[in-house]
């Protein structure tokens, strides 16, 4: 199997990033209060909400430019309107309710599951155009 190439290697790096900082936005209140440094204590809940919606418009941009993967781009888009729009009317600032967190990661997990053949079958992440 060929070395993954740089905008694949981008892509699953700024992945990683953004649920990095959704794991945080989740005990944010709790790693406040034990005094912990992270990106979503020192940006703030709507702050680090927005930095993930940043993070996925770019792998959208990555999907759709080097694989032209309109799906992942797309998935990637509606991801970061979900969190735009969380910061700006849904929870905002607000922790996130116990039962939304277990029913998102029992949800997200299938997804994980399902896709990773899907990806692996289809080789997305293969450069179209070199």
């Amino acid at each position: 199997v060929p070395q993954l190439s740089a905008p694949a290697m981008a892509f699953g790096a700024l992945f990683a990033m953004h649920c990095h900082v959704f794991g945080q936005l989740m005990d944010v209140e709790e790693d406040v209060a034990a005094g912990r440094r992270t990106t979503a204590s020192v940006t703030g809940v709507v702050g680090g909400k927005l930095l993930v919606a940043a993070l996925m418009l770019a792998e959208a941009v990555i999907a759709f430019r080097w694989f032209t993967h309109a799906v992942v781009a797309a998935f990637m888009v509606a991801g970061a309107a979900v969190f735009l729009g969380d910061a700006i009317f849904g929870y905002r600032s607000k922790p996130y309710p116990v039962f939304f967190s277990k029913a998102f990661f029992l949800g997200w997990n299938a997804l994980v599951v399902v896709t990773a053949y899907v990806v692996w079958k289809t080789g997305v992440f293969m450069l179209v155009d070199g």
